[in-house]
């Protein structure tokens, strides 16, 4: 016979928080580039560690403020550009890492294609968005704003089912308590 309710109760609750799957939180990531030049977000399984790329993301999405072009993830993952497509993005740091792709060094999404069109490319002037890579330097900025939101965790439905469980075997063992703790009164 089972003695103490409060210490099987635990034991149930931490068997299912350990026992169940865990589900991955989301960390989605919004920039806007300086002089709102172009603006998007992104997001990536949190459980990700060090630097990410394009095939981590789960959702991408930038639009240019002077032209309106919208890109998503399903443009980047289609290879729809000739050339060559860069991103890094530093998960402990939360910030884009500069680095080498196609022979010019980028901060973020460099995707050219054979017209020399790009999202963000950097060289010695400067970092550049540009519709056209050539002539786009009057879209010139020279930082990222960066914020970034978690979203939460679900209990894993093991834990939950244990918890509601727990929750009913200490209701009902209290009620029985009540019930028995009732003096018994005898008339003389």
């Amino acid at each position: 016979m089972i003695r103490s309710i409060p210490s099987v109760a635990v034991g149930l609750v931490l068997a299912g928080f350990l026992g169940g799957p865990a589900t991955a939180a989301t960390r989605i990531v919004n920039f806007t580039l300086a002089s709102d030049v172009a603006a998007g977000e992104f997001s990536y399984d949190n459980s990700l560690t060090g630097v990410i790329g394009y095939d981590d993301l789960t959702s991408f999405s930038l639009t240019f403020s002077e032209t309106g072009n919208s890109y998503d993830l399903s443009f980047v993952q289609s290879g729809d550009f000739s050339a060559y497509r860069g991103f890094s993005f530093d998960t402990s740091a939360l910030s884009f890492v500069t680095t080498a792709a196609g022979g010019t060094t980028q901060i973020m999404s460099a995707i050219k294609n054979g017209f020399g069109e790009g999202f963000f490319v950097r060289d010695d002037d400067g970092v550049h968005a540009a519709t056209d890579y050539a002539d786009g330097r009057e879209l010139a900025f020279e930082s990222i704003e960066i914020t970034s939101r978690l979203i939460g965790v679900a209990v894993p439905e093991p834990a939950t089912w244990a918890l509601m469980i727990t929750g009913f075997g200490l209701a009902g063992a209290r009620l029985r308590r009540r019930a028995s703790a009732r003096p018994v009164v005898g008339a003389a």
